[in-house]
């Protein structure tokens, strides 16, 4: 996950007006550098969240993610 000085950066040259998605694990290791953005921003209740129940393994060698994205 991206750490706390690289995430303001990206939010500082995002366009007004966009969507930012954030895809991760908060139980996964957090960043080297200081901070914890993907956890703190869950923990914070500010951003909507969908946690993922249900594990869908990949087949095959293209990237589900990669082919969902543009949906």
């Amino acid at each position: 996950m991206v750490d706390i000085q690289l995430f303001q950066q990206i939010l500082i040259h995002i366009s007004k007006g966009s969507k930012l998605v954030l895809v991760g694990d908060p139980a996964q290791l957090p960043s080297v550098g200081p901070g914890n953005v993907l956890r703190d921003l869950i923990e914070s209740g500010v951003v909507p969240m969908t946690m993922l129940n249900v594990i869908h393994r990949q087949t095959g060698n293209e990237s589900h993610i990669a082919i969902n994205a543009d949906r």
